[in-house]
């Protein structure tokens, strides 16, 4: 049932999309609903795993947005942050609001346009995997291999929160080719991402997440390596 859009439909969708989402998500307090308010949850709850490994690191966040994170994470003395989406709209936004700021860097691309992430300390994405297809999520855990990252995917589990979350998408998805989110079992994204079970994987959920889970290795790697 999941879309086989082109690229610039893809495009078009998320520059026709994602700054209006951001607005109702993040800014709008007194009618946000259960599903914006785990997602601000799933920010906080981010950045406090992240905190301890922010330290003159260089970071870099898939499916950045306009750079909300951004914000939170220049708080931590990062060494440098690039952020990378698909939406033109939303990158250019990012620019314009960081364009002072000179550890700051936006580009627009997709996950099939990236190139390897050499000088990454850390790969954040928040929301992206919900978004790619298994093979997409395949390229970027060849990309990333190794490396310390943290990823928020909509996990596939017995849930009335996530099957009323489905309805809502079905519905707007009738007027997207079906171009909607997925949802993952966690050992499917172990696997896509090419993570080793060394690795020590850890996955973060709790009720005020809803069916959003957090995927990370930080926690077992040493500050002092990272």
């Amino acid at each position: 049932m999941f879309s086989s859009q082109s690229p610039s439909s893809k495009k078009h969708f998320w520059d026709n999309k994602i700054l209006k989402w951001e607005e109702k998500s993040y800014l709008k307090k007194r009618s946000r609903q259960h599903f914006q308010s785990s997602l601000i949850e799933r920010q906080k709850q981010s950045l406090d795993i992240l905190a301890p490994y922010l330290e003159n690191k260089v970071v870099y966040e898939l499916a950045c947005g306009s750079g909300r994170f951004a914000k939170d994470l220049l708080k931590y003395d990062i060494k440098a942050y690039n952020g990378y989406d698909f939406s033109k709209a939303a990158i250019s936004k990012a620019q314009q609001d960081f364009q002072q700021h000179p550890k700051v860097n936006f580009y627009c691309s997709d996950i099939n346009q990236l190139e390897d992430f050499q000088d990454a300390d850390i790969v954040i994405s928040l929301g992206l995997l919900d978004w790619l297809t298994p093979a997409e999520i395949k390229i970027l855990g060849q990309k990333t291999i190794g490396l310390p990252c943290l990823h928020s995917f909509s996990e596939k589990k017995i849930s009335l929160k996530r099957y009323l979350h489905r309805l809502y998408v079905l519905q707007y998805g009738l007027f997207n080719s079906l171009y909607i989110p997925r949802y993952y079992k966690r050992a499917e994204l172990s696997s896509s991402l090419q993570i080793p079970p060394s690795s020590n994987i850890e996955f973060y959920t709790n009720k005020t997440l809803g069916f959003s889970c957090l995927l990370t290795n930080l926690t077992h790697h040493d500050r002092t390596v990272l």
